[in-house]
């Protein structure tokens, strides 16, 4: 009888250890909404001078072959800036228009 009891512990163990992985994750997508956006006075942010207002009309990350939107948010991801995200309307010395 013990050993169908610890048969059954370990199986609940086993099963306790693989949900640990699956609740962290599940856990990172609810706070999805904590967005780290590029800071414009250190780092890459400064050394690129990037803003988050674009001096010049037309010239904005949106319109940058670097850019990718975050479906209905006005900011995107830079492939330059990784971990960081970035304004629609911003710029940046690696400001690369789209192909029209």
């Amino acid at each position: 009888m013990k050993n169908k009891s610890r048969r059954n512990f370990n199986k609940l163990l086993v099963k306790s250890v693989a949900l640990v992985p699956a609740a962290s994750l599940l856990s990172q997508n609810s706070y999805a909404d904590d967005v780290v956006m590029i800071d414009t006075e250190t780092g890459m942010g400064k050394q690129l001078n990037y803003v988050e207002v674009t001096p010049e009309a037309g010239k904005n990350c949106e319109g940058c072959v670097l850019y990718t939107a975050q479906e209905g948010k006005d900011y995107g991801a830079c492939t330059i800036l990784p971990g960081s995200f970035v304004k629609a309307n911003g710029w940046c010395s690696a400001y690369a228009p789209k192909p029209s």
